[in-house]
This record gives structure tokens, sequence and C-alpha cells, in this order.
């Protein structure tokens, strides 16, 4: 869409809980993508590699699952609902290596704390190399070093690193896992590939819903919801743009989504 002349075209608009909104455009994505990307090489992941995105839903946690995709790495996307022990098991089912997370984020008239939460239990997470945390709420954070880095360190790693190429895979190779309860109560790992996760979105959202690239597209969903990466892959394939939101949609009042659109 870049090469086409749409770098500056909107990709999305992100609400945030606490009221605060940004727009992104292709070519500030592509940017930041790729910045990502380099500094995902540098703490040594690469393809084939999982990584854990536990956050509320913001642009960077986008950003990071295209990263991820763009060195055939295979980003985890967990609920930033679930607790500690509900990540650290999807975490080792999978064996990730590193896991982005956040210091906390704002969730109606409280601020959530996340990496304070989960760091005891993270030792418990054997295979985990890195631990970077998005400066998010403000909150004092624990941090073991040297496996938890803030997330400007993290971006500082890969300034002087050449430019990423993006990875040429297999049809069949992972894109993305997410996780289903399933029938039996324990969580089971979905893993979409990369043809066909991008055809069948595509296919649906340019098909069943009529969409056009001059239409600007908006799911109610979460980050760890199929619908988020379904909504986004699809809108962009289609050169598109889309809105996503952080929070819930009932605060600070049952209007919020009406307000959105």
């Amino acid at each position: 869409h870049i090469r086409d002349g749409k770098g500056g075209k909107t990709v999305f608009f992100w609400e945030g809980a606490d009221g605060t909104s940004r727009e992104i455009t292709y070519q500030e994505l592509y940017n930041l993508v790729g910045k990502i990307s380099k500094s995902l090489k540098k703490i040594g992941i690469g393809k084939g590699d999982t990584i854990g995105i536990y956050m509320s839903f913001t642009p960077e946690s986008i950003a990071l699952m295209l990263a991820a995709m763009k060195i055939g790495a295979v980003p985890l996307l967990i609920m930033s609902g679930f607790g500690a022990q509900a990540l650290v098991e999807r975490l080792n089912i999978v064996g990730a290596k590193a896991l982005f997370t956040s210091d906390g984020f704002p969730l109606r008239n409280k601020t959530i704390e996340l990496k304070n939460v989960i760091h005891e239990a993270l030792e418990d997470a054997p295979t985990l190399k890195k631990v970077v945390v998005i400066e998010r709420a403000g909150i004092k954070t624990v941090m073991t070093q040297p496996r938890d880095i803030f997330w400007n360190e993290f971006l500082d790693l890969g300034i002087s690193a050449k430019e990423v190429q993006t990875a040429s895979l297999e049809s069949e190779h992972p894109a993305l896992i997410l996780f289903t309860s399933g029938t039996t109560g324990k969580p089971k790992a979905v893993v979409h590939t990369h043809a066909g996760i991008l055809a069948q979105v595509a296919k649906e959202i340019k098909y069943c819903l009529d969409y056009h690239d001059t239409d600007v597209f908006f799911w109610y969903t979460d980050l760890g919801w199929m619908m988020a990466p379904w909504e986004i892959l699809g809108v962009q394939f289609l050169g598109g743009t889309y809105v996503v939101f952080e929070g819930k949609p009932d605060w600070p009042d049952t209007g919020r989504l009406f307000e959105i659109i």
C-alpha cells in the first residue's frame, strides 16, 4: 500500500481507556514494525520462535504482532484479563522465548497493575529469555535484570541495526497462536498459518461484509480474541482503515461505542 502511494492514509484509529486518541498511518505503522523487528532480532528472536503479547489493546501491541510475523516469529496473543498462572501455563505450552507486557493499564475508574502481579509467576516459565515492559500506566515496576527491560530500551537495541527484510516463508508456516478453552477446560493452542489466515480473513471482510477501502471498519474486540487479528489483517490486506479501542464498552458510560463511532 505504501508502494502504491497510500503511506499517508490512516491505517487505524485508536481510542484509549483514559480518553487519549491516536491516528496511525500506513507509513507510521510500517516504520514502527521495522524498528521492532530489528530489536526482536537483537534479543535473539527469529524464525519459528514464539513471543507472548500480554497487555491492553494499544498501537504497540498491533505493531508487535506484525513485527513478529515479519521475521517469521510467532506471536501468542493473550488476554490481559488472565491471571498469572493462566499466563504462565500458556507461555509454557508454546515455549515462548519472550514476553511483552506493560506496567499496567487504565480500566474503568482505576489502574490495573500487570507486571508486578505476574512478576513472581514468570520464574515458572523457564523458556523466557526476555520480558519487555511498556510503561503504559506510570507504575513503579519490579524488574529482574538482565531479563527484564523497558520498551524504550528494547527499541534502542535495534537503532544501529540494518533494516530487516520480510521473511520468505512456507504457506503453512505458523502466523500466530490463540488459545481456546475447548471442551475439557484445559487451554488448547490454535495455530493459524500465514497463507490460511490471510486468505480467510480477507475473504470474509471483503465479501461477507462488503468492505471497500474507503470504509472505516470497527469490530468490538480485545487483542486476545480472534476478532482482533481478523480485523487488523483483513482490513490492512484490503488497504483500508479500522478502529481499535482499549477498555470497556460501558465506561465511562454506556454510550462509549457510539461516541467512538
